[in-house]
């Protein structure tokens, strides 16, 4: 099994304020990589996991992993496992799982409706639809199933109405260009069924565009 060392930071100014976070990933080859990234308005927690989050994402294969932080938290036992269209209710919101496989076997979207005016909207919190560099879609061992996963994954994206446009990083859904539009706006930038549509749309060409290639390749 491949050999990986990880060490992750990040900090936040004011807290909340602006921050950064930070990982290098050391192969057992030698080869190093260095991530990082920023938010315009984040917490030092938000920052501290995201680095550690993100060296880990980018894996495309199994490995032994040895991740070092200056971070300490109490581990978080599972209590349940949640299946596909299991409700999960917080401060009075109602959240709908949807098992959207591929990136990972668990990758989950969230849904929820909210009351807006005298209408009700769904936002939906896309989980990750990306098959990211070096994803080996044909003959994986590891994960037989990935191509089937995502075919499945972008059914039901394609099936959701969505109105408030979210996920698990900002720049799905143009975060950073959509936040300061919010102050003193009549409608939410946030609500974007069009670019919800097209993410979802050009994430399944390059899945579609993937898939033929390795098909035609044999990899």
């Amino acid at each position: 099994m491949n050999k990986l060392t990880i060490f992750s930071d990040g900090a936040c100014s004011g807290n909340p304020g602006p921050g950064g976070w930070a990982a290098r990933l050391l192969y057992g080859d030698g080869r190093i990589t260095e991530l990082g990234g920023h938010a315009a308005e984040t917490t030092n927690n938000r920052m501290e996991l995201m680095a550690a989050i993100v060296a880990l994402e980018t894996l495309t294969h199994p490995a032994c992993i040895d991740l070092y932080t200056d971070s300490r938290w109490r581990p978080c036992p599972v209590d349940k496992v949640l299946k596909d269209g299991e409700k999960v209710t917080l401060g009075g919101t109602t959240l709908v799982a949807r098992h959207t496989p591929g990136h990972t076997p668990g990758c989950t979207t969230w849904t929820a409706r909210v009351t807006d005016g005298k209408s009700k909207k769904l936002v939906v919190v896309v989980g990750s639809p990306n098959v990211n560099p070096g994803y080996q879609l044909v003959n994986n061992k590891s994960y037989p199933k990935i191509a089937k996963d995502f075919a499945r994954t972008f059914k039901v994206l394609n099936s959701l109405k969505c109105d408030y446009f979210l996920g698990a990083h900002g720049n799905y859904y143009g975060m950073h260009a959509k936040f300061p539009k919010l102050k003193g706006a009549k409608t939410s930038p946030f609500i974007d069924p069009a670019g919800y549509r097209d993410y979802i749309q050009l994430k399944e060409k390059a899945y579609r565009d993937t898939l033929t290639a390795q098909k035609k390749s044999g990899t």
